[in-house]
């Protein structure tokens, strides 16, 4: 056997072994955030069904794990988990090492058209948040970024003449070919960033630019969970997640006039297909009548 024949491993029978293998692969491939969530998730599964033959294992196991969780509302978070696991498989019956995926068909549940948050959601969660949380809050109201983002956003990706945040690391990496998703920055983004920085300058060890009251990273629950206790103190009932205030900032972008392109650059998604979801902004016309007015605006040399 030549000296570099890389090593073997012999054939998996069970479904955690696929998924331990995956997870090997997947390392740098996909962004940390994703990495860990997915590993977090995989463990959990593997502790019902890691022992379970890859040749009886069925899209029902699946279904039925997923389905367990009622701290999981979303149709969704659900769809996108049930996403993770099938893309394990494929990746594993692609490479041959394992003859057929068995959880591909698993019902993904189709989730319900996402809105954007109401005014008086947002200025409620202004009123009534912390004011490590109201910081997180605001961001993500001017810049469109995803909570993830940034939650996990350093000092050293904050590019203050250039007017943006750089991420290397990002959700959309692998579709992107490694392209660096750059956050664009308002003049109200920017002069938050910079209260901050004056703010904690006295921290020399702080790498995060978004902590919670305690100087800690924010974790996902934690958001929901202050989401959900402003509310509360408002009086305000129903379903509302951070993430409405990404869909407040694409809504207004099409009202306003952004073009397509441009807005799924500023959203850093890597198809205009995802953004295209702005354009159907129930019961809001205004940015069509805008348009039909722009395509018949007379020009000087047209002479209409």
């Amino acid at each position: 056997m030549p000296a570099n024949q890389p090593a073997t491993f012999d054939e998996p029978r069970f479904v955690r072994e696929v998924l331990d293998l995956y997870l090997l692969h997947a390392k740098n491939e996909i962004c940390a955030q994703t990495y860990e969530q997915r590993t977090l998730k995989f463990a959990e599964f593997s502790a019902v069904y890691g022992s379970l033959p890859i040749a009886k294992a069925k899209p029902h196991h699946l279904l039925l794990w997923v389905n367990s969780h009622g701290c999981w509302p979303s149709d969704w978070t659900k769809s996108g988990i049930i996403a993770g696991f099938i893309r394990a498989f494929s990746w594993a019956k692609r490479l041959g090492i394992i003859e057929h995926n068995p959880f591909a068909g698993t019902p993904r549940p189709a989730g319900e058209r996402r809105e954007a948050m109401e005014p008086a959601h947002y200025q409620a969660l202004l009123r009534h948040s912390s004011p490590a949380f109201r910081r997180l809050v605001v961001f993500l109201r001017y810049t469109g970024a995803r909570g993830g983002e940034a939650i996990s956003a350093t000092w050293e990706d904050f590019h203050a003449e250039r007017c943006c945040i750089q991420l290397t690391q990002h959700k959309t990496m692998k579709k992107s070919k490694g392209k660096p998703r750059v956050i664009m920055l308002p003049a109200v983004a920017l002069k938050l960033l910079a209260w901050i920085k004056r703010r904690d300058a006295i921290d020399p060890n702080r790498k995060l630019i978004f902590q919670n009251t305690w100087g800690k990273p924010w974790i996902k629950p934690a958001i929901a969970w202050n989401v959900k206790a402003a509310l509360q103190r408002a009086g305000i009932k129903g379903q509302v997640t951070l993430h409405q205030l990404r869909h407040l900032f694409g809504t207004q972008a099409v009202i306003r006039g952004v073009d397509i392109v441009t807005l799924a650059e500023l959203m850093g998604h890597s198809k205009t297909a995802q953004t295209e979801h702005y354009l159907h902004v129930a019961g809001r016309k205004e940015h069509l009548k805008t348009a039909v007015d722009k395509i018949f605006k007379p020009t000087k040399d047209s002479g209409q």
